[in-house]
């Protein structure tokens, strides 16, 4: 008796054993280890986020989040002071922004969008400069640009993402800079002068550091990194429209044809490089346009005259903009149908990118 019983047990612990290793190669891992299973590509879903700045914080708003309330899709993404300008890599791994502290020193920092892990930019010598700012990926994701200040003029430095190498392009006019891009093959940078009796764009070869000049005049914005022309915003005496170019600043194609008292405002190019959203004021209303980069289709998508700050999603199907004292809304792009996704009164929001 004593002998089955013996055999019995035996029997029973050799099976619980064998069960339990079937549960441990099967379940076991799964449940205790999360963080060692990798996620197949189906089943990791891409969020939209907006960003914007409000006062001394970065957010974040989650664009697809469909329950309420609200503060849900809202997360305070950094708290580093006022960002001016925002900048996201093309596979949407790397964040850099600039942001200025009370007192006024505007620093750079370039964030990691998995780990949130933040790194201040500095170049190896920063002694001769005071401020970092408007930070600006390469096409390719391989190069970080940015502005170093030296009392009142910029240098354009360029970090190597690849080797952590760096290059700094002196402009051989003294100027501060009032904006500048990458050329789509991300090998030239075109820049423009700011402070000066006579401003110009000049274009940079960053392999020689050959300078040519390519504009004359009040250049204020400048685009280059998403098609192979050159997309301007340019004042001239009260007249203030939207030109596209080729590489040599020639050929130029008024986009716009405002004639005062309307002008145009800040623009987008979306990421396939054939449209345009940008605003249009008169006076202190304002709206939104936009039209194709070979100027036709010009329309008018906003009527409120407090429709502002424009920019486009990843997929360039949608469009996010402000309303004054109302909010952030979106809308679909071939649609005048719009959604409010978040209630904001303050005046000092600024949207800058949707990823």
């Amino acid at each position: 008796m004593k002998k089955i019983s013996w055999a019995l047990i035996i029997v029973y612990l050799a099976i619980f054993i064998l069960v339990g290793l079937i549960f441990y190669l099967f379940y076991a891992e799964k449940i205790f280890l999360p963080s060692l299973i990798q996620p197949s590509p189906s089943s990791t879903a891409i969020i939209s986020q907006i960003y914007y700045g409000l006062g001394n914080n970065l957010y974040r708003l989650n664009s697809e989040l469909k329950t309420n309330p609200e503060e849900d899709r809202i997360e305070r993404f950094q708290s580093t002071g006022k960002v001016i300008s925002l900048d996201i890599d093309n596979v949407g791994l790397k964040i850099a922004y600039d942001a200025k502290n009370a007192r006024n020193k505007i620093s750079l920092w370039l964030v990691d969008t998995i780990t949130n892990k933040q790194t201040l930019v500095t170049p190896a010598d920063k002694k001769d400069f005071q401020d970092f700012l408007k930070p600006d990926f390469s096409p390719d994701g391989t190069k970080l640009a940015y502005l170093g200040q030296t009392d009142q003029t910029h240098q354009i430095i360029i970090k190597n993402l690849l080797n952590n190498s760096e290059t700094i392009l002196k402009p051989k006019i003294k100027s501060q800079t009032a904006t500048y891009s990458w050329s789509k093959d991300s090998k030239k940078i075109i820049f423009c002068s700011e402070n000066l009796a006579d401003n110009a764009c000049y274009q940079v070869e960053i392999a020689n550091k050959q300078e040519s000049p390519v504009f004359k005049g009040q250049i204020e914005e400048i685009s280059w990194d998403k098609t192979d022309k050159i997309v301007i915003l340019k004042k001239e005496d009260a007249k203030k429209n939207i030109f596209l170019a080729n590489e040599n600043g020639q050929d130029l194609i008024n986009l716009t044809n405002l004639e005062p008292p309307m002008i145009a405002g800040q623009f987008r190019i979306d990421n396939q490089g054939e449209k345009i959203i940008y605003e249009v004021w008169n006076g202190d209303r304002v709206n939104i346009y936009s039209t194709t980069l070979t100027g036709t289709e010009t329309r008018q998508l906003t009527t409120d005259n407090i429709s502002s700050n424009p920019i486009w999603s990843n997929d360039s199907e949608k469009i996010a903009y402000l309303k004054k004292y109302q909010g952030i809304f979106i809308s679909f792009y071939n649609q005048s149908i719009e959604k409010k996704i978040a209630n904001l009164t303050q005046e000092d929001i600024r949207l800058l990118y949707w990823r």
